[in-house]
């Protein structure tokens, strides 16, 4: 089953960096790895996959609804819950400790009792090797917990399409493989599509399908 379907995607990054001709989709259970030596334009992607971007120009079809288009707000905001973003710099709320975090998808979103929460936590904080962080607050973390923590709260909704922004560039390699097992197992799972960018070519091994991004467009790479 078809997730997410891109267009024609034209997207405005900043005040002088249009992205052009973006076109792929992503079934469920699937993976595209972005390659682009310039992170900040697969974190302008991902952002506008997201919904976060205005001005995105072309189709940005998502579960069979157009997030480019002219969505009413409350049916734009249900179908934002169903994806998962993770961030290469910061996203977490410095108010909150880890836990809660961790947390809020599920505490915010969805009627759940606090032994189920807790169990969620317990489960997806296990899986990253991340307990031992979960009374810490965002000011405690580095750049490598952080980006865990991002990806733990991702992962906790379960939702239909999660997007993971640069995870590896510059992590320490022995957190890489706890990151790959954590994802490989959740999807197999889920079933959900998974959008990730990277550089340096990273990520192969989990590929369906891998892409080169530049201003220029989206170009399909050999696995």
């Amino acid at each position: 089953m078809m997730t997410l379907r891109v267009q024609d995607l034209q997207i405005p990054c900043d005040s002088e960096t249009v992205i052009k001709n973006i076109s792929f989709k992503a079934d469920e259970g699937e993976c595209i790895v972005i390659n682009s030596s310039v992170l900040l334009l697969g974190t302008c992607l991902l952002q506008a996959l997201a919904g976060m971007v205005s001005g995105v120009a072309g189709q940005l079809v998502f579960q069979g609804k157009d997030l480019a288009g002219t969505l009413p707000s409350k049916e734009f905001s249900k179908l934002r819950e169903q994806i998962g973003y993770v961030y290469r710099h910061g996203g977490l709320i410095s108010l909150l400790n880890v836990t809660d975090n961790i947390a809020l998808p599920l505490a915010y979103h969805y009627n759940i009792s606090r032994k189920e929460l807790a169990e969620n936590i317990h489960r997806v904080a296990t899986l990253l090797g991340i307990n031992e962080l979960l009374e810490l607050v965002p000011d405690d973390l580095n750049v490598t917990q952080t980006r865990m923590v991002n990806l733990a709260r991702a992962l906790i909704s379960r939702p239909r399409l999660i997007l993971i922004d640069a995870i590896f560039d510059g992590m320490p390699n022995i957190h890489k493989q706890v990151v790959i097992d954590a994802i490989q197992k959740t999807q197999a799972e889920e079933r959900f599509a998974l959008v990730m960018t990277t550089r340096q070519h990273q990520l192969l091994e989990l590929a369906t399908a891998a892409y080169e991004l530049t201003e220029n467009g989206l170009e399909q790479s050999t696995l």
